[in-house]
């Protein structure tokens, strides 16, 4: 028998975090059970529940079942959980032909177990609703568990900090595959003064591994992810001596929130500094988590082994995102200038395959003309998708110098944009 287990804090609040509105926020268990067999692995999509609040654990008596907008009659066990067992009729008798998602909604219960057979579903997704969170699970995902473990899925979904594992009997199988993620939802109420940019989902492996493309809107975050773990949300507030009256505090507290950007020893950002070839890339870096181990020398003649940024570049170079000057050097203390940042940010997005929002009205800068040719494409598609803006007078400025601020601000738009 292997077992999946996702349990799962909504928002909870690391110890060194204060939640000064006194708010207990609710938890999610999902654990899956299936079979034995053999295969592959898939993503899973979520979507928003309740917010968080204060007060309790209940377990109501009266449980309410719908499947598929049928009712279902269930009784709460004396534990105080409910058992909901359904058999291929129950299933297919509830699933339209049209019908691409099979819902099951459970009301006024908190310790909930789900029995179904998955063929039964038919191609069909599932989507658990339940009064603190719904769980939804591709059918790719479903399919590649029927393969691999069985055509039964055992679902349990309870109040509980969230934790997701895979198991075998009693042994916790690590699983990381980026091929095939995940999609959760955690929910965070803030408390009053805390702001929504300084909301982020973190990995608890040994301490608080944040998740850059998450973002909090309205109460909740949802994002994909690659491995099993235990994930939360936190208030991870960063904030500078010198950034209160800048134009772009916002983004930066977004950026630095995400443990992309640290001050200098003085707690000051310099937001209208200049920032290097090497930062750039190594900012690309963390904000992929790419696993550096193996990148240990460069193919650049001028980024020797052992330097703070070799492994960044060589990874970036790897990968297509960045490229040298033609003769074989990368010029890692260089500033950025504007048409670099935008190409590299660019071929990042080309090496994730992610396809940008257009609004289809792009600007003409004043200055379009001394845009490289090279650069000229990632400007006008990073433009377009409102990721990057110009400078006063309608100029772009391709070959001035790209600021702490104007980084970070391309960088915030960028995750807000492509986030789910």
């Amino acid at each position: 028998m292997t077992t999946i287990t996702l349990s799962g804090t909504l928002g909870a609040l690391p110890n060194d975090v204060v939640n000064t509105g006194g708010i207990a926020p609710p938890t999610l268990d999902v654990t899956f059970v299936a079979g034995s067999s053999g295969g592959g692995g898939s993503g899973g999509g979520g979507s928003g529940g309740r917010g968080s609040g204060g007060g309790g654990t209940t377990t109501p008596s009266a449980p309410v079942v719908d499947i598929n907008g049928g009712s279902f009659s269930v009784t709460a066990n004396a534990d105080g959980s409910v058992s909901i067992t359904l058999t291929a009729a129950d299933v297919t008798g509830n699933l339209g032909p049209d019908d691409t998602d099979f819902v099951i909604t459970i009301s006024n219960n908190e310790n909930i177990h789900l029995n179904l057979p998955i063929s039964a579903l038919g191609g069909a997704n599932l989507k658990v609703v339940t009064d603190f969170g719904i769980a939804y699970f591709p059918a790719s995902l479903l399919e590649v568990l029927e393969a691999r473990h069985g055509a039964t899925l055992s679902l349990s979904i309870r109040l509980g900090s969230f934790i997701i594992e895979l198991r075998s009997g009693d042994q916790v199988i690590p699983h990381d595959d980026p091929a095939h993620p995940f999609t959760i939802t955690l929910f965070y109420a803030l408390s009053g003064g805390q702001n929504a940019n300084s909301v982020v989902a973190v990995k608890k492996d040994g301490g608080d591994k944040v998740i850059p493309f998450a973002v909090y809107r309205n109460g909740e975050a949802t994002f994909q992810i690659t491995a099993t773990g235990t994930y939360d949300l936190i208030y991870n507030a960063k904030t500078f001596n010198d950034i209160a009256n800048h134009w772009a505090i916002d983004n930066i507290e977004f950026f630095a929130a995400r443990e992309m950007f640290a001050g200098a020893g003085d707690n000051s950002f310099y937001p209208d500094s200049s920032m290097t070839r090497a930062m750039f890339a190594t900012l690309l870096a963390r904000l992929e988590g790419a696993d550096l181990s193996r990148y240990t020398t460069s193919r650049f003649s001028d980024v020797p082994a052992g330097q703070w940024y070799t492994a960044s570049v060589e990874w970036a170079a790897a990968n297509g995102i960045v490229g040298g000057l033609g003769d074989g050097s990368f010029v890692p203390d260089a500033p950025i200038t504007r048409e670099q940042m935008a190409a590299m940010l660019y071929n990042y997005i080309s090496f994730k395959g992610i396809t940008l929002p257009s609004s289809g009205s792009g600007a003409s800068f004043v200055d379009g003309a001394d845009i490289s040719s090279w650069a000229a494409d990632a400007v006008a598609a990073i433009q377009g998708a409102g990721i990057i803006g110009g400078r006063p007078g309608n100029l772009f400025d391709p070959h001035g110098l790209a600021t702490r601020a104007e980084v970070s601000t391309i960088f915030a738009k960028f995750v807000e944009t492509v986030a789910l």
